[in-house]
């Protein structure tokens, strides 16, 4: 299957109505609809990310580990990811972890190792401690992602967020770049990923990146459809919103109230979908969640080496990707807290 942006907006506009009632609605009845469409669960899986390295080759102007940000990198090795894979393991309660690099080429850029070399560390080191390995990483081919598929034990996930699906936004904010500037390729990429044998797949929208909130959140339903309908046996939907980063001056334009509705929208309309909250978010905004979304991120870092490496000196100075406003409490307090 070949995908485009307009592929999927064509399902999108067949979704729109449905999408701008909710929309308009009062949370209230958001609220009330999607109580009365359960059971719901709560969280029955816990993530924690997994930040292989900082370099990166594109220079998406929302992200601090842009190319032309003059900030500490680092590369983990081997050795380094299992230490971190062990330190979030012993904490208790993850099932999953998520790995991330930033985007570069067969390793011009890096003496450690290509793009495939070092994502691979990370999901050798997740599956040997028995956790669910989730690559979350781009761009790859298909012989790319079915190597580490097999690296991954042959289960977890891949996860792509599109970031925007407007064209016009898209183009505005990353046209040009190598790794990232087609939007269509990026899309693409879920298909490889499903021909490689990666069976769940992860998207997602950067909610506030644009200030089309509603349209973003419409084309995230459609993809999700698209995804199942391709062939996904789980399609799990992250609802990431704009944060701040080390030297980023990009603000969000996803109010709170934008976010709830966008939230419970999401839940109401793809029921089947694995929902996903990290810790961008309030612990307020969080526990408001609690009880109908799947997967959570608990006392997570950004930082490459951020569980162990963090106070060797040369890691002190690494930046992070973002900041994490419930980033505290333990897997067990949040349950505590929400019981």
């Amino acid at each position: 299957m070949r995908w485009t942006l307009p592929f999927v907006h064509r399902r999108a506009d067949r979704l729109r109505e449905q999408v701008e009632f909710w929309w308009t609605r009062e949370i209230a009845d958001l609220e009330r609809a999607v109580k009365e469409a359960g059971p719901w669960r709560g969280p029955q899986e816990w993530l924690a990310p997994l930040y292989l390295s900082s370099i990166c080759a594109s220079n998406c102007s929302e992200c601090p580990w842009r190319r032309s940000n003059p900030i500490p990198r680092h590369t983990l090795t081997l050795d380094e990811a299992r230490a971190e894979v062990l330190h979030i393991k012993e904490r208790g309660g993850y099932t999953h972890i998520y790995c991330l690099t930033g985007s570069w080429n067969a390793g011009s850029l890096l003496k450690r190792g290509s793009m495939t070399e070092v994502n691979a560390r990370g999901l050798r080191a997740v599956y040997e401690a028995g956790l669910i390995p989730v690559l979350e990483s781009s761009p790859f081919n298909t012989a790319q992602l079915e190597q580490l598929f097999e690296v991954a034990g042959r289960r977890g996930a891949h996860v792509l967020h599109q970031e925007t699906y407007l064209p016009d936004e898209y183009e505005r904010l990353y046209g040009g770049d190598r790794f990232k500037g087609d939007p269509d390729a990026r899309l693409q990429q879920q298909q490889s990923a499903l021909d490689a044998g990666w069976s769940e797949l992860g998207i997602g929208a950067l909610l506030g990146l644009t200030p089309h909130v509603l349209r973003e959140i419409t084309c995230v339903l459609a993809h999700y459809q698209l995804l199942m309908e391709a062939g996904a046996q789980r399609v799990a939907i992250s609802v990431p919103r704009l944060c701040p980063g080390t030297g980023t001056d990009v603000h969000g334009y996803c109010s709170d109230d934008e976010f709830v509705r966008a939230v419970l929208i999401l839940r109401l309309l793809a029921p089947r979908a694995v929902l996903v909250l990290t810790a961008r978010e309030s612990r307020l905004m969080r526990d408001r969640f609690f009880l109908v979304t799947d997967r959570w991120g608990s006392r997570g870092s950004t930082v490459p080496g951020g569980y162990t490496l963090r106070r060797s000196s040369s890691t002190l100075q690494v930046a992070g990707q973002f900041d994490l406003a419930d980033n505290q409490r333990s897997i067990q307090q949040i349950l505590h807290d929400n019981r």
